[in-house]
């Protein structure tokens, strides 16, 4: 697993909620901002090309209405391979290129 889901469990054994990759980033930016714990929900969008999702499939970009615990997907983008791998979490762009070369059929 992840290196922060075993800190968790092993910092906090019994104070955890276990969600989704995309679900996890949506929540960490919850969490980042400040959002209270029973603010109600958002719609999130995680564009970070491919994941594992909720239903035990990969999931590609994900549009989640979500809060801390739960998250219901209420629209998605295919899974890409992202041009340069991760550098693509710090140059948003290859993302986005990538999703239209899925979109519109090109090479």
């Amino acid at each position: 697993g992840y290196a922060a889901t075993q800190h968790a469990q092993e910092r906090w054994p019994d104070r955890q909620v276990g969600v989704g990759h995309h679900h996890a980033h949506i929540a960490a930016c919850l969490g980042e901002h400040g959002w209270p714990l029973h603010g109600g929900k958002v719609l999130g969008i995680a564009l970070d090309g491919i994941g594992m999702g909720e239903d035990g499939s990969f999931w590609g970009g994900e549009f989640l209405l979500a809060d801390y615990r739960q998250a219901q997907r209420v629209g998605t983008f295919k899974p890409v391979c992202l041009p340069g791998g991760d550098l693509a979490a710090r140059e948003p762009w290859r993302n986005t290129y990538a999703q239209l070369m899925a979109e519109m059929g090109w090479p």
